[in-house]
């Protein structure tokens, strides 16, 4: 799967430590004229309770664990903060159910 590839590049995490729970929607990023694609946002889980040191690959320059509010803050691009902000919502109903 493309998205545990990206993360295992951007982080260093294996696919063996996290799950696929969802997919929480796309969107069209047109960033570059000459590419036109769609991101595909994925709610994933890592397994285990330790959150292990991130290692991205030579072409990231830096990964981090933060809180999904600090994400909101950290994130410049507003298709992703939407995301983010979706999956928030949705953590917050799950837990007052």
């Amino acid at each position: 799967m493309t998205a545990l590839r990206e993360i295992r590049e951007e982080t260093g995490l294996l696919p063996g430590q996290l799950i696929v729970e969802h997919n929480l929607g796309s969107y069209a990023d047109n960033t570059f004229a000459d590419e036109h694609k769609e991101v595909f946002i994925y709610q994933i889980r890592l397994l285990g309770n330790n959150f292990p040191e991130l290692r991205p690959d030579s072409e990231h320059v830096e990964a981090k664990w933060v809180s999904i509010g600090d994400a909101i803050r950290l994130v410049a691009n507003t298709n992703q903060k939407y995301f983010i902000s979706k999956f928030e919502k949705a953590k917050i109903t799950q837990n007052n159910a």
